[in-house]
């Protein structure tokens, strides 16, 4: 029986040890989240003009659900690594202003996914007017996000540089 209780015990105390060898502080971790930012960054440019030309015309129904389409699995593909990053952080220790920009980021990749798929609904619905009102949402929604991300980064990186 105590041989079961020790087994057990050592089981708990390698699985814990190799958890936190893992871990990273959320200040750490938000700064090494360029990548994401950088993905939603050229996400939503591709966004921009992609709708910008389908406003004006220049892009037909097709070929924006096609890019729609590719879009979505590029963004969905970067928020699957992202998730899987904030795994790494370790409990407890993010500051205030790295679970604000932890919070904007993935904000930001839930409203850019919802947006990406209720603009398919919507083309396939024949509703321009109400697409407009969405993508303008949308892009509003984001740059606050985006905005309260640059926030956090800056308070992280000033609270790094002077501690």
């Amino acid at each position: 029986m105590k041989r079961k209780i020790l087994f057990y015990a050592f089981s708990v105390s390698l699985l814990f040890s190799g958890c936190s060898s893992k871990s990273i502080s959320g200040n750490d971790w938000l700064l090494e989240q360029s990548f994401s930012y950088s993905d939603l960054e050229q996400a939503s440019l591709s966004i921009s003009d992609l709708f910008s030309l389908y406003f004006v015309g220049a892009v037909d129904k097709k070929d924006i659900l096609n890019e729609l389409e590719l879009l979505t699995a590029q963004i969905s593909f970067s928020q699957e690594q992202y998730l899987e990053g904030i795994e790494a952080i370790s409990p407890s220790s993010h500051s205030y202003a790295s679970k604000s920009g932890e919070e904007a980021l993935t904000t930001s990749y839930e409203i850019t996914l919802d947006f990406l798929d209720n603009a398919e609904l919507l083309l396939k619905a024949g509703e321009q007017q109400q697409l407009m009102y969405e993508y303008l949402e949308w892009r509003e929604l984001l740059i606050t996000q985006i905005a309260t991300y640059c926030t956090a980064i800056d308070l992280v990186s000033e609270k790094e540089e002077n501690p």
